[in-house]
């Protein structure tokens, strides 16, 4: 945080995706909210669970 001045990290993962959000989790991110039909893969949307994490 210090080095690069940032405030805030946030990460936008797939919430069916539990390993990220789990290793986002013990990294110290918060759950803020999620995105509905966020991604757009092989043109099926898929919601996005937003991870935050403030200095």
């Amino acid at each position: 945080f210090n080095h690069l001045k940032l405030n805030r990290l946030e990460a936008h993962i797939a919430t069916q995706n539990k390993n990220s959000i789990s290793l986002f989790s013990k990294c110290g991110f918060n759950e803020e909210g999620t995105l509905k039909q966020y991604l757009n893969i092989q043109g099926n949307y898929y919601d996005a669970l937003i991870l935050a994490c403030i200095r």
